[in-house]
């Protein structure tokens, strides 16, 4: 356990900790995040973005995000035109983008990030920017209301969710290639976080899909993740997975457009086809009690791709404006 150092600009006190740590000791209005020791760098990056964009959105910088950074000495890469389009293709995204392997620590150098206050506003994370009392506010009344980790309600601008206790959830992460990887790497490293305070279960989804359960999601090498899963799209898997009786709270998705009753065209997707939506969700087996919450990429009124099989209880909300390109 210890504090957050940058050597490029301060940080607000974040406490990193173990994936295995103990946070009984933590004072109350302190914010945390697991990362695993060799993971610390990329977080560290992380972090320092959102203080920049932070700083950036409060300073009304006049010539834009990526002057911003470049005087603050940070590098990027470009973000290829796919990533920004909203195609919806019924062959394989490899027709969009050549499928490379590439290591995380690559991901989080191109010119797209997470707009992490989006997460926060939703307690999907800890408020890391708050003052001190907010903190501490915030945290005696989730503790009264509910164990934490375990949500009893969120409140944003476009309403109140309602969580049940006694429900997981499920976050759904989309890492293929027409999301920027900048993005996917930022959403994998911090999924510990976010099934902890969500108590949710985690989908990752790329040339093929896997459904951990949340107490697995501690054992994962961010570093082998793109590896494992590849970048292209998935339907087979996608399809085993959601034919299988499970029943959740809420389902959060962060992808875009693609969707896996395309007949998607990579070693794992041999004999898939095309599925229409309403085939695909007689074929969903899910359960879902609450809302389908979709942070898309590109769209602000569109659900993501790989929450159109499921048909929920509650409604359908989107987050917008959660990726910021510069």
């Amino acid at each position: 356990m210890k504090l957050a150092k940058s050597k490029m600009l301060e940080l607000p006190d974040i406490l990193l900790i173990g994936i295995d740590e103990s946070t009984k000791e933590i004072p109350i209005g302190i914010p945390f995040i697991r990362v695993r020791d060799e993971d610390i760098p990329k977080m560290i990056k992380i972090l320092e973005y959102q203080v920049l964009l932070k700083s950036f959105k409060k300073l009304k910088f006049p010539d834009g995000f990526r002057t911003y950074l470049k005087e603050k000495g940070f590098r990027f890469k470009d973000v290829d035109m796919v990533y920004t389009t909203s195609i919806m293709s019924e062959c394989s995204s490899s027709d969009f983008y050549e499928e490379k392997e590439f290591s995380i620590d690559e991901a989080l150098e191109q010119a797209a990030i997470v707009d992490m206050q989006k997460l926060m506003d939703l307690d999907l994370l800890p408020p890391f920017f708050k003052t001190l009392e907010e903190s501490i506010m915030s945290d005696a009344l989730n503790q009264v209301s509910f164990n934490r980790g375990r949500f009893n309600k969120v409140t944003d601008s476009f309403g109140t969710f309602k969580f049940k206790p006694e429900e997981r959830n499920l976050i759904i992460v989309d890492i293929s290639g027409s999301i920027p990887s900048s993005v996917s790497a930022t959403m994998i490293l911090v999924s510990a976080n976010l099934v902890e305070r969500y108590n949710a279960d985690l989908l990752i989804t790329g040339s093929k899909s896997v459904l951990y359960d949340r107490d697995q999601v501690y054992k994962l090498n961010s570093s082998d993740i793109f590896k494992e899963i590849g970048t292209d799209n998935d339907q087979i898997y996608f399809r085993k997975i959601i034919r299988e009786y499970k029943t959740y709270n809420n389902v959060v998705l962060f992808g875009d457009n693609h969707y896996p009753g395309h007949a998607w065209n990579n070693e794992h997707n041999y004999g898939s086809k095309y599925i229409p939506v309403n085939d695909g969700i007689e074929q969903c087996n899910f359960t879902i009690l609450g809302d389908i919450i979709s942070f898309h990429t590109t769209e602000t009124k569109v659900v993501c791709g790989y929450g159109k099989w499921f048909s929920p209880e509650g409604k359908h909300r989107n987050v917008s404006n959660w990726v910021k390109y510069f």
